[in-house]
C-alpha cells in the first residue's frame, strides 16, 4: 500500500512539474511575484568576538515591476553564546544568547534587462531580535533584577538600515539567486562590536507565482 501511495505521489509530481516549468519559463522577470527559500551565513561581532559566523535560513518575497520593486523576508540565524553586560547597580553579568530572528523590508531596483540574469540592489530596514536572552547568575535584590531585565530588553532588539545586492538567474522551472546584505551595527544591541556592519551571504531558489499587476 505504501508503495502504491508513493508511486501515485511521484506520478502526480511528474504531471505537475511540466506545468510549473512552462509557467516559470513563460513569465518574465518583471511584473512578477516570487516566493523563495534561502540559506546562508551571518557574520557578526560582539564586545568579545569579531567576525563570528552563524548559519541562517529563511523565506523571502520579491515583487518586481519594470525597473523597481519590493523585497520582504524573514530569517533566523542559529548560534548559542554567552556575552556580558553591566546594568546600573549590578555586577558584570553573563547573558546566554540563543539565535537571532530577522525581518527585512527594502525598496529594490533592477538595472539590467537580460532575460536570464537579473542583478538587483536594495535599500531598506532590518529588525533584528535575539530569540532568547537568559540572564545568568544570582541577584542580590529586586532592584538588580529589574535593572538587568530592562537592559536585556533594550539590547535584545535593533532596527537599522539595510543595504543589499544580488543576482537572480531565471531557469525553466524556478529561479536561483545569490545575494549579500549589510546591516548597520547598532550600539544598543547585543550583536555590536568593532565592525560597523553585520554581513550576510545567502543563496536560494524562487518560484514565480504570477503577475504583480492587476489586469482587471
Amino acid at each position: 500500500m505504501r508503495t502504491i501511495r508513493a508511486l501515485t505521489t511521484a506520478l502526480a509530481l511528474v504531471g505537475v512539474l511540466p506545468t510549473l516549468g512552462s509557467a516559470q519559463g513563460g513569465r518574465p522577470f518583471k511584473d512578477s511575484w516570487f516566493w523563495g527559500a534561502k540559506a546562508g551565513t551571518l557574520m557578526y561581532s560582539t564586545i568579545s568576538t569579531t567576525n563570528a559566523m552563524a548559519p541562517s535560513g529563511g523565506l523571502d518575497w520579491l515583487i518586481t515591476r519594470s525597473k523597481a520593486g519590493m523585497y520582504m523576508s524573514y530569517s533566523q540565524a542559529f548560534f548559542n553564546r554567552i556575552e556580558y553586560m553591566q546594568a546600573e547597580g549590578d555586577t558584570v553579568r553573563g547573558v546566554n544568547l540563543k539565535d537571532m530572528r530577522r525581518a527585512d523590508i527594502a525598496a529594490m531596483v533592477f538595472p539590467g534587462n537580460s532575460r536570464f540574469i537579473r542583478p538587483y540592489f536594495g535599500l531598506g530596514l532590518t529588525m533584528s531580535q535575539i530569540a532568547t536572552a537568559e540572564k545568568l547568575g544570582a541577584f542580590a535584590n529586586v532592584d538588580q533584577f529589574q535593572a538587568a531585565d530592562a537592559l536585556v530588553t533594550e539590547l535584545r532588539t535593533s532596527i537599522t538600515p539595510l543595504l543589499m545586492a544580488g543576482t537572480q538567474l531565471q531557469l525553466h522551472i524556478f529561479s536561483v539567486f545569490a545575494q549579500g546584505s549589510a546591516v548597520a551595527s547598532q550600539k544598543s544591541f547585543f550583536l555590536h562590536g568593532n565592525n560597523s556592519f553585520n554581513l550576510s551571504a545567502e543563496a536560494g531558489v524562487r518560484f514565480n507565482f504570477g503577475t504583480s499587476i492587476d489586469k482587471n
